[in-house]
């Protein structure tokens, strides 16, 4: 699923912010998709998922650190805004 298309569709009129979030995170994006992909809930084969560990701890620097922590910020948010701008959806 992608949580910022998901987030655009629940929260519209957070748009902006979130379409700024993703701005920031996008040059991590690809690091993040593979490692994600081969390396998380449905693992990869070994040789790929010790692969995308490998490359995500090689080059995990500023810019992948950065997209992690915008995420976390913009998760956050949107945790606390289901709580209060849809009450009567949940």
């Amino acid at each position: 699923m992608d949580v910022i298309s998901l987030w655009t569709a629940v929260f519209p009129e957070h748009k902006q912010r979130i379409q700024e979030g993703w701005k920031r995170m996008e040059p991590a994006c690809k690091i993040l998709r593979v490692f994600r992909d081969s390396a998380g809930f449905h693992a990869d084969k070994p040789m790929k998922f010790f692969g995308a560990r490998l490359e995500v701890r090689t080059q995990f620097d500023a810019e992948v650190i950065a997209a992690l922590q915008e995420f976390d910020t913009l998760f956050k948010f949107h945790l606390h805004a289901e709580g209060s701008e849809l009450k009567e959806e949940l």
